[in-house]
């Protein structure tokens, strides 16, 4: 959609042609003050700063949850390697003995190779399997792992030596570990977080299974009561009278409040969520008070309204027109922080300004902003007030083409002109994003580009590709990341260092908001 100018913006001026800025690199930015955990004494790196979010596991955490040594509170079953299980008595044993050794495998011979569980060759059968590992004693732990089954090494008979495995001796945990499935095939490892499941059984500990969002897919995620407890791209909401990670729905479509994981919007026609700062909030959401009583929610502010506030929302909506060329909604704000924050690595951030003649300040765009077409919304441009440099009209500033992934040129522009001009097919804005406050739905930030010398997050479109399937553009992934070198979907985890099973959180250099840029591989 074309959008009008404002008046004042408009101007006489030539046809000219600029490039875009963006820069789609590599290198990583300057690190902060702290760049990983280590450098913190009792405390994490958040944002280049050390942080503690509790020093007491029964005053600071919620119940079944510890104070770890980065002075995060996490589950129980999350501590590190070696720490005892907070529900095991004080007398519980030492150690067990080790499992019986596994069955001897099978040869030539049909009778050749029994349960001699000494692991020798018979003939020329296959080998004996392995001992079981010792269980804990009394209730300090599980039983001991069965032997591996024998290796077929006859001719006449491929059953043969396919009876190894029993657990003689292992032990004496309650757990009896003693059979792996009769021919050495271990059974399914629990799901862990972020993974698609149907089931809580099926989730690692106390994790649950619940659907995402309102009628989305099914992953394996925590109990909580805050977000800081959540990994990155979720939230902590009550969802049908439970309190847990889901992931963000803010900005998509509803009706009713039944149709979000927290509210709806209903005159606006958008999901949204509580807030305390706009830093809890996507970039193009600010946090202001809306209803009555009022609440603190995300509000959107990536909205072109022309001379019509009524198509904002907050508590006194509001057209922003006198000092940008198209009228875009804004919110009131008692300080910056109420405002939309963008990524870091983009220098100049929204601003709350007071007139004198205002009964409250306003939350004003940043001087490189232009206009408000939200990310994933076809790029316009217009020349900057006063000049021939054509520039875009997007929420954040920043055009790409998302799937072929690189930064079209603008079209030739008529600076005098009344109404902006459209972009090639595939040019798109994107919005940038932080952590916190992550992209709205539809979208996930992940830092795989670069601006001014520094690492930057982006928004970009999820797809139904898991951490692995093979991908040709973001958009084929989950979560919104591609790694174009491998042609694999991925997950940004610099954050939350979690990823799906089968792949790890891997560091590549670079480093995003303080911290090190680490990815799903």
């Amino acid at each position: 959609m074309l959008h009008r100018l404002s008046p004042a913006f408009r101007a006489s001026l030539a046809l000219v042609t600029v490039a875009g800025a963006l820069l789609f690199a590599t290198s990583c930015a300057r690190p902060a003050a702290c760049q990983r955990n280590s450098d913190c004494d009792r405390a994490y790196c958040f944002e280049g700063e050390c942080k503690r979010d509790c020093l007491d596991d029964e005053r600071d955490c919620p119940e079944g949850w510890v104070c770890n040594v980065n002075a995060q509170c996490v589950p129980l079953n999350e501590g590190p390697i070696g720490w005892p299980d907070a529900s095991a008595p004080d007398d519980a044993g030492d150690d067990g003995g080790m499992g019986g050794a596994g069955g001897a495998g099978g040869s030539d011979d049909l009778d050749a190779g029994t349960d001699s569980g000494d692991g020798s060759f018979e003939d020329d059968g296959g080998t004996g399997g392995f001992g079981g590992s010792g269980g804990f004693e009394d209730d300090g732990g599980s039983g001991g792992t069965g032997g591996r089954g024998g290796r077929d090494g006859g001719d006449d008979d491929p059953d043969a030596g396919d009876d190894g495995g029993v657990d003689e001796d292992g032990g004496t945990g309650e757990d009896d570990g003693g059979i792996i499935d009769d021919g050495g095939v271990e059974p399914p490892r629990p799901l862990g977080l972020l993974d698609l499941c149907s089931d809580d059984a099926e989730c690692e500990g106390d994790f649950m299974c619940r659907p995402m969002w309102v009628n989305g897919p099914k992953r394996c995620t925590r109990s909580c009561t805050t977000s800081a407890q959540c990994m990155t791209g979720t939230r902590c909401e009550t969802v049908g009278g439970e309190r847990y990670c889901a992931q963000t729905d803010i900005g998509k479509a509803c009706s009713t409040n039944d149709d979000c994981n927290s509210r709806c919007m209903t005159l606006r026609g958008y999901c949204t969520s509580q807030c305390n700062t706009g830093a809890d909030c996507p970039n193009g959401y600010g946090c202001t008070a809306v209803g009555d009583p009022p609440v603190r929610m995300c509000v959107k502010v990536s909205i072109y309204c022309g001379d019509n506030p009524s198509v904002c929302a907050g508590g006194s909506p509001a057209c922003e027109h006198d000092d940008i060329p198209i009228s875009s909604c804004t919110i009131p704000c008692n300080s910056s922080t109420d405002c939309p924050q963008r990524a870091t690595a983009l220098g100049d951030t929204w601003k709350c300004m007071k007139q004198p003649n205002w009964t409250t300040g306003y939350c004003m765009r940043p001087a490189d902003v232009y206009g408000p077409i939200p990310g994933g919304g076809h790029t316009e441009y217009l020349c900057a007030p006063g000049t021939t440099m054509v520039v875009n009209a997007c929420n954040d500033g920043i055009n790409t083409d998302v799937d072929a992934w690189y930064t079209p040129s603008p079209p030739p522009v008529n600076c005098n002109a009344a109404y902006t001009k459209p972009g090639v097919a595939g040019d798109t804005c994107v919005d940038s994003c932080r952590y916190q406050g992550a992209c709205a739905f539809g979208f996930s930030c992940a830092a795989i580009s670069e601006v001014s010398g520094q690492r930057l997050g982006l928004c970009l479109p999820t797809g139904g590709g898991e951490v692995g399937d093979p991908c040709t553009k973001h958009r084929d992934c989950a979560f919104g990341y591609c790694n174009l070198d491998t042609g694999t979907c991925s997950r940004d985890c610099s954050a939350d260092g979690i990823c799906p099973s089968g792949s790890t959180c891997t560091p590549t250099g670079a480093f995003i908001e303080g911290i090190q840029f680490k990815r799903c591989e």
